[in-house]
């Protein structure tokens, strides 16, 4: 007996293993965040252009946040087929915000972890390939908020059926989809996981500050790979000929995974002070900056113990002849005042 053709699928849910997954880095997230924000303003103010762009981006994470967990309560992961019209309708209205305030979290994230790395830049070309990767990172997010704005007229023709709506070809919008997933948002994202490594390489820091670089440059992987597999839903669901509503679960899961990723691996570094403490609570050794070893200023660069600091000989001869050119400089500057005494034949018999 064959199965119909058009027998009903499966009623099954995805939306909880989304937020089973997505909740626990969202906490994570957040615990790191409060952990830089203490330790950057105890015992004083030190909060910098690196510190504001991430305190910008946490609230915009959670308000998508919140939108994708509206989306999961109204019945988004599950088939459309048992979905009614009217939770059709919210979802749709809840990816509004999620693409317009998801993009400017991780834009944002993106941007402070760039300007962090500036500070462990050396070089003059370190430092501006970094403030122009933020200068990019900036214009193109500013272009994909006012391209999504301006994509119909009126606005709502995005989420509903509007009468006379003039919207933009969609030829036009998957490609400045494809450029905004591919060309910027997976370059950016190889870019902070890659960068890191430079630095790390020549830091001069404790063993702790390199560990959580490294962590963070991990993390920055996990965000790129995120986005290429991303990429490779976006091309199915874009060639698909019987794509549903629900096949573009894994596309929002995925944004939301390098969203919060990236926002993990702008805080992680600032876990030393917090470790640090917990080493000393637990009377176990901390972790000390590299030590680099410095030659002495009044070491020769003469070879064997002679012309070491702490050889007692050169010292000694040093101080004698510079004791008998004052000596003799000075007997000779007395000589000099002195007037010449005339003798008389007197005197010299």
């Amino acid at each position: 007996m064959t199965m119909d053709r058009h027998t009903p699928p499966v009623d099954d849910n995805l939306g909880p293993g989304a937020l089973a997954i997505c909740t626990p880095i969202l906490a994570i997230a957040l615990i790191l965040y409060v952990t830089r924000v203490v330790s950057r303003t105890t015992p004083t103010n030190r909060l910098d252009f690196a510190d504001y762009m991430v305190s910008l981006a946490v609230p915009c994470e959670i308000i998508t946040y919140a939108f994708f967990i509206a989306m999961m309560v109204f019945g988004f992961g599950r088939q459309t087929y048992y979905l009614p019209v009217e939770d059709i309708k919210m979802i749709v209205w809840c990816t509004f915000p999620i693409a317009l305030v998801g993009q400017m979290a991780s834009a944002l994230a993106r941007i402070s972890i760039l300007a962090l790395l500036v500070k462990f830049g050396m070089t003059r070309t370190w430092k501006i390939s970094a403030w122009t990767a933020m200068a990019l990172q900036a214009v193109v997010l500013f272009c994909s908020e006012i391209l999504l704005l301006c994509s119909c007229r009126p606005i709502r023709a995005l989420l509903e059926n509007v009468p006379n709506a003039r919207c933009l070809p969609s030829r036009v919008l998957w490609t400045t989809g494809y450029v905004y997933t591919v060309g910027i948002n997976l370059l950016a994202d190889f870019a902070c996981a890659i960068a890191p490594l430079f630095v790390v390489i020549n830091l001069s820091r404790s063993n702790v500050e390199r560990s959580l670089m490294f962590f963070a440059m991990m993390l920055g992987t996990v965000a790129t790979v995120a986005t290429a597999i991303r990429i490779k839903h976006l091309r199915a669901f874009q060639q698909s000929s019987s794509a549903t509503f629900r096949d573009t679960y894994p596309l929002y899961l995925l944004t939301r995974i390098e969203e919060l990723v990236l926002l993990v691996a702008a805080s992680a570094p600032f876990l030393k002070p917090a470790i640090e403490r917990i080493l000393r609570q637990w009377n176990m050794p901390t972790f000390q900056n590299k030590v680099i070893p410095l030659n002495s200023y009044h070491m020769t660069s003469g070879p064997g113990p002679e012309h070491s600091c702490y050889s007692e000989e050169p010292l000694k001869e040093q101080s004698t002849s510079s004791s008998s050119k004052a000596f003799a400089k000075a007997n000779g500057n007395k000589m000099e005042l002195e007037p010449a005494k005339s003798t008389s034949p007197d005197e010299t018999r």
